[in-house]
């Protein structure tokens, strides 16, 4: 009877019986991203810790590189070691150079996004996302002057 309740809500929303099954959470797809989606709720997911740091005075991200398959959900735990704000924005880097850009016209603005977390200094977030596509994407601060450092960590999604 589940079966038949999941084919059929696939043959309304256009989605294949695979996209429609238990693994892939419910959100808007007004959120979707070329990296993904956020999700909200409990699901099954792998922690990733990431850290901002600062290292001989420069600001550091680490882990650099991540890996995940396509239809992981991830708990990223992110953690400001240092005493300014940083941000957590996750994209590709074309959304990401954008983002930057925005954020060098208006750095006071107080942003929302479903793809980041700002993060106050000494403090922790979590972002809860869904890798939906296959690529490389980024994550990074793209607050000003600190987009041009090495704050920037690789994701592969395969």
């Amino acid at each position: 009877m589940l079966r038949i309740c999941i084919a059929a809500a696939a043959l309304i929303t256009g989605t294949t019986l695979a996209e429609a099954g238990p693994r892939v959470p419910a959100i808007d797809s007004h959120y979707n991203y070329a990296a993904g989606q956020p999700v909200k709720g409990k699901w099954k997911a792998k922690t990733v810790a990431v850290v901002f740091s600062e290292q001989g005075g420069k600001l550091d991200v680490s882990p650099r590189q991540l890996r995940f398959k396509k239809g992981d959900v991830v708990r990223f735990t992110v953690r400001n070691d240092t005493a300014v704000k940083h941000e957590f924005v996750l994209g590709t880097a074309t959304e990401n150079l954008g983002h930057a850009e925005s954020m060098r016209i208006a750095p006071d603005l107080e942003r929302h996004e479903v793809n980041g977390r700002v993060m106050k200094p000494k403090s922790t977030v979590e972002l809860q996302w869904q890798f939906i596509n296959t690529g490389t994407f980024e994550y990074a601060c793209l607050v000003p002057g600190h987009a041009e450092t090495e704050s920037r960590g690789e994701v592969i999604v395969e």
